[in-house]
């Protein structure tokens, strides 16, 4: 079994962009459902792809290579609550850069997405892309083979850096692009903290509900600056659960 190093992690992103891309044409050519999952969730799809190529292709072990550690319910629990708190504290103060410039028209466009693939596959398929898929792929492409290939030849804060900026480039616009490099960081943190890959697809699932649950109640302008101080609470309240959780015995 080869361990996993920086080449394969290059690879994987690489790939991943590739396939994406690929997946997003074919999408577009076929319409309909196809069109939307090709928009909202090929990235995603082509990720999943480059990962298993990658990781069948190098001969890496799956449990090593991606973080698939057991761990504690604790720190699946505490995780979940910062990424709820993430979001809200995004929405009262980052979510503002939205209203500068040109940022706003690539938030109306990105709206404009969701409200064409709610209408193609529902609310609920949008769901599962949004608030499964997306983190599930996502982590285990940049916390789990990436910032894990990086980890091998790199300082724990040089991995960290790198595949954070490779995820938040992956988003394009500069202000998408420094929202996400803030979630990426947040998830990077756990694993480096615990190894296992769930607290940080568990908080990213937390992240994109909460987004997408205020945009769906109608919270699409940002939040009010009296957010954040119960969004710092639930956080700190996250926290405290994951460094509670016993090491050493999964929950």
């Amino acid at each position: 079994m080869t361990a996993v190093r920086p080449l394969h992690a290059l690879t994987a992103y690489c790939l991943a962009l590739v396939l994406g891309l690929i997946l997003l044409v074919l999408g577009e050519a076929l319409g309909g459902v196809a069109s939307a999952l090709g928009r909202v969730g090929g990235m995603q799809i082509g990720s999943l792809l480059a990962i298993v190529l990658v990781v069948i292709l190098g001969s890496l072990g799956w449990r090593h290579s991606l973080g698939l550690y057991a761990c504690h319910h604790r720190a699946v629990a505490g995780s979940l609550l910062i990424g709820l708190a993430l979001s809200l504290l995004i929405a009262a103060t980052l979510a503002h850069l939205y209203r500068l410039g040109e940022a706003e028209e690539h938030a109306r466009a990105v709206d404009e997405v969701l409200r064409e693939t709610t209408q193609r596959i529902g609310p609920l398929g949008l769901a599962m892309v949004v608030v499964i898929l997306a983190p599930l792929a996502e982590e285990l492409l940049f916390r789990g083979l990436i910032l894990r290939g990086m980890l091998a030849r790199f300082p724990p804060w040089a991995a960290i850096l790198i595949s954070t900026a490779l995820f938040a480039m992956l988003h394009g616009h500069p202000v998408h692009a420094t929202i996400t490099a803030v979630l990426g960081l947040a998830c990077a943190l756990l694993v480096i903290h615990g190894r296992s890959i769930w607290p940080a697809i568990a908080l990213h699932c937390a992240y994109n509900g909460t987004t997408l649950g205020l945009d769906h109640l109608g919270f699409s302008e940002p939040l009010s600056l009296w957010t954040i101080p119960p969004a710092l609470t639930i956080m700190v309240i996250g926290v405290f659960l994951i460094r509670r959780q016993q090491s050493g015995k999964p929950g």
